[in-house]
């Protein structure tokens, strides 16, 4: 048997040896080093995202000037929508939901729950039912998209709506995470 071995391993050509490009971490070197928990260590473009650079982009306003040097993408879009957000401008994000619908690009689950946590922001309930509807005709949501209409409910001083959406998710299939509790009882406890 070894001698076999032995032959079958002198028939098989080696493997070349590949280099892996820097960024590339072993697992020997991601066991040993602690470059992952120091930011000083850290490679600059883990330092700062790209979305961080571009909530903090003032060139960025609208559809044209975002899109002027990008390629029109649903995942583009979604950037869009989140840097608006992050930037606390709900209803730009709002506009950008139906500027994205007129120029084709239709959304999916990430965009409506987007644009519903802007709803939550600007505490409007109705905009975020309505959203949450449009969202529940083009695809299931999921937790996220329990979760986040949830916090519109209770954003807008609606805790009974956001328990009613709690078991509308259990009767759903969904198990109620640690998360969409919290939200709840975070409602209640506003309300006294």
């Amino acid at each position: 048997n070894s001698q076999d071995a032995e032959k079958t391993k002198a028939r098989r050509p080696s493997r070349p040896v590949v280099a892996h490009p820097p960024w590339i971490r072993t697992k020997e070197e991601l066991n040993s080093k602690y470059w992952l928990g120091s930011k000083a260590l850290r490679p600059t473009w883990m330092k700062e995202s790209f979305e961080t650079k571009l909530v903090s982009n003032p060139k960025i306003k609208d559809w044209d000037s975002y899109f002027a040097t990008r390629q029109v993408t649903l995942r583009s879009v979604n950037t869009l929508l989140r840097v608006f957000n992050a930037r606390g401008e709900p209803r730009k994000t709002l506009a950008l939901l139906r500027e994205m619908e007129e120029r084709g690009v239709l959304p999916d689950e990430y965009s409506y729950i987007t644009a519903i946590a802007s709803c939550a922001a600007l505490k409007d309930y109705n905009q975020g039912v309505l959203l949450f509807r449009e969202m529940c005709d083009v695809c299931q949501p999921g937790p996220a998209g329990y979760l986040v209409m949830m916090q519109c409910c209770t954003q807008s001083g609606r805790a009974g709506e956001a328990l009613a959406l709690l078991e509308t998710a259990r009767s759903a299939g969904m198990a109620p995470d640690r998360k969409m509790l919290t939200v709840i009882l975070a409602s209640h406890a506003q309300r006294g």
